[in-house]
């Protein structure tokens, strides 16, 4: 089954808006210390966080000023929408979303990279809530979706996915592979008892998805 973060500590500074879920789910599925939503004042909108949030918020607003200037900036760097920073203590992710919005990840020390499927789930959620166009660069994670799937003991083999809020089982026809598959993902091509096939694949940190055009 897929691991469930921990629910968060009770906020005095704010009301938990959508956008803490989606930053909340985000965490749970690439271990991320917390993560938050800022707009082009520099505010942070919303956040996920396991302890006091000043970091995360200081943090925010200035990778968020970070990123506005680089896409002010001259050339290629004008064009920059993932940027990752690594430091003495902490790395951090930074993705650009539309009309100057920003997600910023706090991650764990010498973390230096994150789901690809996991960023791009988050940032069409929050720009769906945002009222935002979804950014063009999301496009190539746009069809993959966190999913339940139970797993057979010891082999984490899939037995039965969660879907539309209903366990059903499903029988495995094989593995797959992608070129763009990072280290550790491990691709099933999977039948349910309608017949439907779909691809899952497991990430390294134990989190499932599906594929919503396979």
């Amino acid at each position: 089954m897929n691991r469930r973060w921990s629910a968060p500590p009770q906020r005095d500074d704010q009301e938990p808006s959508a956008f803490a879920g989606i930053l909340q789910n985000l965490c749970a599925a690439t271990s991320a210390r917390a993560a938050a939503l800022v707009d082009v004042e520099g505010e942070t909108v919303d956040y996920a966080a396991a302890r006091d949030p000043f970091e995360i918020k200081v943090a925010a607003a200035e990778w968020g000023l970070i990123l506005r200037f680089l896409g002010q900036a001259r050339g290629e760097l004008a064009h920059t929408q993932e940027l990752y920073v690594r430091a003495a203590s902490r790395s951090y992710c930074l993705v650009a979303l539309e009309e100057g919005y920003a997600l910023v990840m706090e991650l764990p020390r010498w973390c230096f990279s994150v789901s690809q499927r996991a960023v791009c789930q988050a940032v069409q959620e929050l720009s769906e809530e945002a009222g935002l166009a979804n950014p063009l660069w999301c496009g190539a994670g746009a069809s993959w979706r966190r999913v339940q799937v139970h797993t057979a003991e010891g082999t984490r083999r899939p037995l039965a996915i969660c879907l539309e809020r209903r366990w059903q089982e499903l029988s495995v026809l094989g593995r797959y592979q992608e070129p763009a598959f990072r280290p550790g993902e491990v691709g099933y091509r999977v039948r349910l008892y309608d017949g439907h096939e779909l691809n899952l694949v497991r990430e390294p940190l134990g989190i499932w998805y599906l594929d919503l055009v396979s």
